[in-house]
């Protein structure tokens, strides 16, 4: 993986470790629409961790708990968890080829059918919203353009794995959701070892970060310190 001198500075800095008072809590991003994303967060990146769910906020620029609070009690009807394990696999909604699109990291037959169900309750979680007489009367409810449980549900078959303990399922739906808007060819997006701290650059890079400026002046500062300390073993 080839990094440019910027992109090393950010790197390094999200990565190292935290002073004994900080504990990962310093705040590297702070997006436009007050989304935040801590060190902790972002170290969750780092190979074989399990990812932060704090991270999908962060990859969506959407903080879940107040879009909760603002719809959840007018517009969203009580949902049943249905999480199972810690593995994450992805529904994509395709409202133009009317399809439901599943996309899982990690197939395994034996978990098949449980994975279907999860994915057919939460389509029918979807339609109830989308039948909310708030998006407006011009289009009766019952539309087939809403009606999400009859879209077909499609599974690719073509989509690369992730690694056996890799804990990169996280990582492949971050993947996905910032590639699917873009194409519908899912095998061609991949994972590998360099994918996790592309997205923690990624993500303290990203426009809305208003923390960034702020930021890149502490990781250039850190990564002159840090050239210090290895000259001076470099001449011992």
């Amino acid at each position: 993986m080839k990094l440019n001198d910027l992109c090393a500075y950010t790197a390094a800095y999200i990565f190292k470790p935290d002073p004994e008072d900080l504990l990962g809590d310093e705040v590297l991003i702070k997006s436009t629409s007050d989304v935040f994303g801590d060190r902790k967060c972002l170290k969750s990146l780092m190979p074989r961790h399990p990812v932060d769910q704090q991270q999908y906020a962060l990859e969506a620029h959407k903080d879940a708990d107040d879009v909760r609070q603002i719809y959840q009690a007018t517009y969203m009807t009580p949902a049943e968890h249905v999480s199972r394990g810690n593995h994450w696999y992805l529904m994509v909604v395709d409202f133009v080829k009317k399809k439901l699109v599943w996309l899982d990291s990690l197939h395994c037959a034996t978990r098949d059918h449980p994975r279907r169900r999860a994915i057919l309750r939460m389509a029918i979680f979807v339609e109830e919203i989308l039948m909310h007489e708030s998006y407006g009367t011009d289009v009766p409810a019952f539309n087939q353009e809403r009606m999400v449980s009859a879209f077909s549900l499609y599974q690719p078959r073509h989509i690369q794995q992730q690694r056996p303990g890799s804990n990169d399922c996280g990582v492949w739906i971050s993947k996905w959701m910032i590639e699917c808007p873009l194409r519908s060819e899912y095998g061609y997006i991949t994972v590998n070892t360099a994918t996790r701290m592309k997205l923690a650059i990624h993500l303290v890079k990203a426009a809305n970060n208003e923390l960034y400026n702020d930021v890149l002046a502490k990781a250039a500062k850190n990564w002159t310190v840090e050239e210090k300390k290895r000259n001076k073993l470099v001449k011992l």
